[in-house]
């Protein structure tokens, strides 16, 4: 009876206990994030130290501990570092339409991304060589191999279950043709005087309402 207990007690604490509900739970780029981070990463470190040991002869076995650390201590480091890097790219980068400015922001965030990998992982692709062949440029030539094949399997993968339909989905409309109710009203923030601003949908009525 006591594990009966237990189970009706944690389910009682469950359900009194406030939490903010998600609508987003479970949803495909949630679900492979964490299997990334989970499992996807011991699996990428495998096939990294099984293309390295064939390209570059190297004992079976011998890096494949070595790259699925080195997958592990990547995201570790290397999301803190994307993250400082979003911030001021973001700026950077929108300009008049942030909207038709993103594909862009993803496929330089993904160049930076794999280019901060190749560094990250450098030193691990470097572990496993014999001391004699350990040089800077091979194990560089090794670690550039390696992230560009992960990268080349992850990026078809993210592209199905990511949310990037601003690449894959996203036309640009020049006009309202598309908009039903033209009599509708659009407030937005002008970004050549910071003032809040209206028109409508045809472009007519354009009114400035206050400085932010």
């Amino acid at each position: 009876m006591k594990p009966r207990f237990q189970t009706w007690a944690a389910g009682l604490a469950m359900l009194l206990v406030p939490t903010a509900a998600r609508a987003d739970v479970g949803t495909p780029l949630m679900l492979i994030s964490f299997g990334h981070l989970v499992g996807l990463n011991f699996c990428i470190g495998m096939l990294e130290a099984n293309l390295i040991t064939r390209v570059f002869h190297l004992p079976p076995g011998r890096a494949s501990g070595r790259m699925v650390a080195a997958n592990y201590f990547s995201v570790i480091a290397g999301w803190p570092l994307i993250c400082l890097i979003a911030g001021p790219l973001q700026t950077l980068l929108p300009g008049a339409s942030p909207l038709a400015r993103a594909p862009l922001f993803l496929v330089v965030m993904t160049i930076l991304s794999w280019a901060l990998s190749v560094v990250l992982e450098w030193p691990f692709c470097a572990w496993p060589m014999p001391q004699k062949e350990r040089t800077w440029a091979r194990s560089l030539k090794a670690s550039l191999i390696a992230q560009t094949a992960s990268y080349a399997c992850l990026i078809p993968l993210y592209l199905v279950v990511g949310p990037t339909s601003l690449i894959t989905e996203t036309h640009l409309q020049p006009d309202t043709s598309f908009a039903r109710e033209r009599l509708a009203t659009v407030y937005y923030v002008d970004s050549r005087d910071g003032a809040l601003w209206s028109v409508h949908l045809d472009g007519s009525s354009r009114t400035r309402l206050r400085a932010m």
